[in-house]
């Protein structure tokens, strides 16, 4: 009879390593949501930051590893992330998390009537970029007796003409950052 003596090695499972290279980007005000991955180790996993912190209004679930929530300041976030696998393993990863302004848009989309050698007052506004913005008349003109403020985007005085007017205005954010908007004002005569 012929006796062999054989060697059985049971490999435990891979270290635990996070797999995640980068996070992506985040709009300012808007819902951002991101999952960081590992790779080997043994389940349940428990996520952290060890180091730096999370933009302001977001978080991380130590179940889950997604960070979630809406940013509210710009800027960049450096945060040291570690993963605990259930066996105490651990590995740890340092990424970068920006946050960019939502895109500048001109949200006044319509001017309010007015009436001919009447006072007439009008808000502009704008939403995302980098306030403050600068107004300005990009084409065509306003009606002659009206100005427009460019640091606030107030449209007033007393208009010396009545009919239709299509403008297109331009905001320029802090950045230089440019949005336009076609808008209409309606001047009429006033009642006899």
């Amino acid at each position: 009879s012929i006796t062999r003596v054989l060697t059985i090695t049971i490999a435990g499972p891979e270290p635990v390593m996070i797999v995640t290279e980068q996070l992506p980007i985040g709009v300012q005000g808007l819902a951002y949501e991101a999952m960081l991955e590992s790779t080997g180790g043994v389940g349940p996993y428990t996520w952290g930051v060890t180091e730096g912190a999370l933009p302001e209004e977001l978080a991380l679930d130590p179940a889950t590893g997604v960070i979630s929530g809406t940013p509210v300041a710009l800027g960049t976030s450096q945060i040291t992330v570690v993963v605990v696998d259930r066996d105490s393993n651990t590995d740890s990863k340092t990424l970068m998390l920006d946050v960019i302004p939502a895109p500048l848009v001109v949200v006044t989309e319509e001017l309010p009537p007015g009436e001919y050698d009447m006072p007439y007052e009008a808000s502009l506004e704008a939403a995302g970029g980098i306030p403050p913005y600068t107004w300005s008349v990009f084409e065509g003109n306003l009606p002659d007796g009206l100005a427009l403020d460019p640091a606030s985007g107030a449209i007033s005085g007393i208009p010396a003409t009545a009919g239709d007017f299509t403008l297109t205005l331009r905001a320029t954010d802090s950045a230089l950052v440019t949005a336009d908007g076609v808008v209409t004002l309606k001047l009429v005569a006033p009642p006899l």
